[in-house]
């Protein structure tokens, strides 16, 4: 049975706003790109919530994220040294983009915002959307699970492992029970499947007997159900074919 994926209604949302229609529109040719830098606007909260990027629709940008040389933390090895703070060049693609890369339109990764899958790396001055190239393995992630039969609100229970202040160890769990549920899913989808392989090959051994039958299906033996040469009953999957 093909898995039934949810997907967003044609309804306005709240995230719907005046730089989300922008960000379907083509760049008018005079629009220069604007120079990363400068501080937040006036009553901009801080974090990912505002970007100094400019409002250039198109294209990407790049923007630095700090991050320590070395696998060991200060808590496995207190006496070690500090490390150089290197500063990691990360891509940022516009929603456009994004959304073309990833095979979506923007409606649904709107969608996935609003229900707090899929939350944008940062954004511009005027509202719009940037995303790292790596969001794209969570957007694969919805997509596998949504394809494994789960509802958008079970997903968003099972990846709602981004919380910065819950802790280390409570990350790891979540972390780890996310992907044992995925596991489980996964082994309960590869069981369905080789019953459904054993159905087929059951099927494909009785067709060897209808080869030589001179019986044809049809309304007048109740298209051989059952089998006009054995009486038995047709395998499943060959039954629905005939």
């Amino acid at each position: 049975m093909t898995p039934q994926i949810e997907r967003p209604t044609g309804k306005k949302t709240p995230t719907d706003s005046r730089a989300d229609r922008m960000e379907t529109r083509p760049p008018p040719q005079d629009r220069h790109r604007a120079s990363p830098g400068g501080p937040p606007p006036q009553g901009s909260p801080p974090g990912p919530a505002w970007s100094p990027f400019g409002d250039h629709p198109h294209g990407s940008v790049r923007i630095g994220y700090p991050y320590v040389k070395g696998a060991s933390s200060p808590e496995a090895n207190p006496s070690a040294p500090d490390e150089t703070m290197a500063d990691a060049q990360v891509e940022l693609l516009k929603i456009g983009d994004f959304a073309k890369l990833a095979g979506t339109n923007l409606r649904t990764l709107r969608y996935y915002e609003e229900l707090d899958l899929l939350i944008p790396a940062s954004r511009s001055q005027g509202g719009f959307r940037y995303y790292r190239r790596t969001d794209l393995h969570r957007l694969n992630m919805i997509h596998d699970l949504q394809a494994l039969s789960l509802p958008l609100e079970r997903i968003r229970e099972l990846m709602a492992t981004r919380d910065e202040k819950a802790g280390r160890k409570n990350f790891i769990e979540k972390v780890h029970l996310a992907l044992a549920e995925q596991d489980r899913l996964l082994a309960l989808r590869i069981k369905e499947l080789e019953s459904q392989r054993k159905s087929i090959a059951a099927a494909v051994a009785k067709l060897a007997n209808c080869a030589v039958c001179k019986h044809n299906p049809g309304s007048d033996n109740n298209y051989c159900e059952p089998c006009q040469l054995t009486g038995e009953r047709l395998p499943e999957t060959l039954s629905a074919l005939f």
